[in-house]
């Protein structure tokens, strides 16, 4: 067992790098604001982000650039969160909402609501939550032996996300042309419609995780001992396992309502937050404030530092994520490990 002395190591190291990554998270953030046809140096974005500039920048920052920023903090923080979750209790690198089917479940509701049912406001948020619960769902019960294992929670997850993708692409070939370009356009993941309405989205994702910190620590500490260990401290291991697990599907699916999926950087976030603070296992705030950052800088990359061409951010995020995926899975074959 680690020392105290190399205990604490570890713990002023998580600290110093969680607090570096929000400090960075949060001058990325002011630069995005600054950014877009009408440039705006930082002190003029800091005075109109509080209300003190006039009339035509605070408009612009506040109406126009704050909500679109915020929720690519936000989707970006729910998404790390819950990959993170995922990892942990499957203990499987692989097993993210957007690998499993969670995301894709999301994203065939939200499809067939939009262009069969014409659905749209605030219900969008409530289907794509209970897209991805459904895949969910529908994961776990294929998945369970005596318990699920990462292994065979990724198989099956990939199976979901196949059959929930056919569901998608079935309702887009079969509605005009137009209507589906909305439908694709908003199914790449894409920031470019945000709201003040999807802020409040993204919020009650911040509410969930703030409420149900304590115990979800709680949860995977015992959990990540193993499931012996677990019910000897007193956990009800399975309960706590799908409770998080539950947790973690909100999450993705709010994410999904706020942006579509935004792939992969669910995948990402955890084993980087690992690799930067030392510390196994669940991780917090680092993962949030590294999907965070990971989801505003491909925002930004893609929406004002391209040209003319405008990227929508699902894209960037899958093109720098696909690479990392091969990398995890070479390595993983190499190493002879199955997850």
């Amino acid at each position: 067992m680690p020392s105290v002395a190399s205990r604490r190591r570890h713990l002023f190291r998580s600290r110093l790098v969680t607090t570096g990554l929000f400090l960075a998270l949060g001058t990325l953030f002011c630069f995005a604001l600054s950014l877009g046809d009408l440039r705006l140096t930082w002190a003029q974005t800091l005075q109109s982000l509080v209300g003190h500039g006039d009339s035509s920048t605070t408009f612009v920052v506040q109406s126009l650039r704050l909500p679109r920023t915020l929720c690519a903090v936000l989707v970006g923080a729910a998404l790390g969160i819950s990959g993170s979750i995922f990892q942990s209790v499957t203990r499987n690198v692989l097993a993210t909402p957007d690998i499993i089917g969670v995301n894709s479940g999301a994203s065939s509701a939200v499809a067939v609501a939009i262009l069969t049912f014409g659905v749209t406001g605030p219900a969008i948020a409530v289907i794509a939550v209970v897209g991805a619960l459904g895949a969910g769902a529908l994961m776990y019960g294929l998945a369970w032996r005596d318990g699920v294992s990462g292994y065979r929670l990724v198989l099956i997850g990939i199976g979901v996300a196949a059959f929930a993708t056919s569901i998608t692409s079935y309702v887009l070939t079969t509605k005009p042309a137009l209507e589906a370009q909305r439908a694709l356009f908003w199914l790449t993941g894409s920031l470019n419609q945000s709201r003040w309405e999807d802020v409040r989205i993204g919020l009650v994702a911040v509410l969930l995780v703030l409420v149900s910190a304590p115990l979800l620590r709680r949860w995977m500490r015992a959990l990540e001992l193993g499931d012996e260990t677990g019910t000897t401290l007193g956990l009800a291991v399975e309960r706590a396992r799908v409770m998080a697990l539950i947790l973690a599907v909100v999450l993705a699916g709010l994410s999904v309502a706020i942006a579509g999926p935004v792939a992969f950087v669910a995948l990402v976030a955890g084993p980087l937050a690992y690799r930067l603070t030392g510390r196994p296992g669940y991780l917090h705030w680092p993962a949030a404030a590294l999907g965070a950052l990971i989801v505003l800088a491909a925002d930004v990359t893609g929406a004002h530092l391209l040209g003319s061409l405008q990227v929508p951010v699902g894209v960037l995020t899958a093109a720098v994520g696909a690479p990392y995926l091969l990398w995890t899975l070479a390595r993983s074959r190499s190493t002879g490990r199955r997850g």
